[in-house]
């Protein structure tokens, strides 16, 4: 009777070490492809940032410039 206890609980470590490393396998699988995905969208928003505050900058010397400066 503790042989079939013993057994069954190492059945159950078994099935749950199968599907730990079957988890770990299918995130070694796909996250390079998260990552690269994350780096695209990081670089996208930054380049937009920095379109953004380039137009701020410009919009900020033509105030500063005044009307008479677009005459």
């Amino acid at each position: 009777m503790i042989q079939e206890f013993f057994q069954g609980v190492g059945n159950g470590l078994l099935l749950l070490i199968g599907i730990a490393l079957t988890a770990l396998f299918i995130l070694w699988v796909t996250l390079p492809f998260l990552v690269l995905q994350l780096v695209r969208s990081n670089r996208a928003l930054t380049e937009e940032v920095r379109r953004l505050r380039l137009l701020q900058e410009k919009d900020g010397e033509e105030a500063e410039d005044g009307p008479q400066s677009h005459q």
